[in-house]
């Protein structure tokens, strides 16, 4: 089963921030997770840089013809419009905010990412990422914001939530359960040999 999460953040995210930000895709590239996110500079390049297979990001850039037709473009802006703090300056930057419910969304607009990973200046939901945030909010998607959550804490969560073992295999694709427990079935799947009590 494909995990989406939605990788965005500030243009102005600290280049600290933005070094974790590689590490997480990488990790959660790893657990099989895909990346979406929209190309800006600073987090969203960040989270791009950290995942090596192009086939494990979809991203969403202002500039670029989005490859949806005509009634799901209308949706996504309407979308957009809804969750910005001032909707007729809003109209001005259509092709910007267009592509926040996308990142949020997917292409279909209904296939939600599992989270949401960010920074933001002081936690506030600013700019396109602000924009992001209250889209994941209204269609209840957790936020991960790295200005006040460690990144240790929201891996941690990540991991504890999808119950996946060292190797990075999530249970119901590679676990069987036995007596109460889950297993990693390890080799082929990963030789871990890793437990997890239920």
């Amino acid at each position: 089963m494909k995990r989406f999460y939605t990788g965005v953040g500030s243009r102005e995210t600290p280049l600290d921030i933005q070094r974790q930000m590689i590490g997480f895709a990488s990790v959660l590239e790893s657990w099989d997770f895909i990346l979406r996110s929209g190309h800006a500079k600073g987090a969203d390049i960040a989270f791009e840089r950290g995942v090596l297979n192009d086939c494990n990001k979809k991203i969403y850039s202002a500039g670029t013809k989005m490859e949806v037709d005509d009634d799901t473009w209308k949706k996504s802006v309407a979308i957009a419009i809804a969750h910005h703090p001032n909707p007729g300056a809003a109209m001005k930057y259509i092709a910007l905010i267009g592509r926040n419910p996308f990142q949020v969304l997917g292409d279909d607009l209904k296939t939600k990412s599992d989270f949401v990973i960010c920074w933001t200046a002081n936690g506030k939901d600013v700019g396109g990422t602000g924009t992001t945030m209250r889209i994941a909010t209204a269609y209840i998607i957790p936020i991960y914001n790295m200005f006040s959550i460690p990144s240790k804490e929201i891996l941690a969560a990540i991991k504890r939530k999808y119950t996946i073992c060292d190797c990075g295999h999530v249970k119901e694709e590679h676990w069987v359960h036995y007596d109460g427990s889950y297993y990693c079935r390890g080799s082929p799947y990963c030789g871990c040999g890793g437990f997890r009590g239920d």
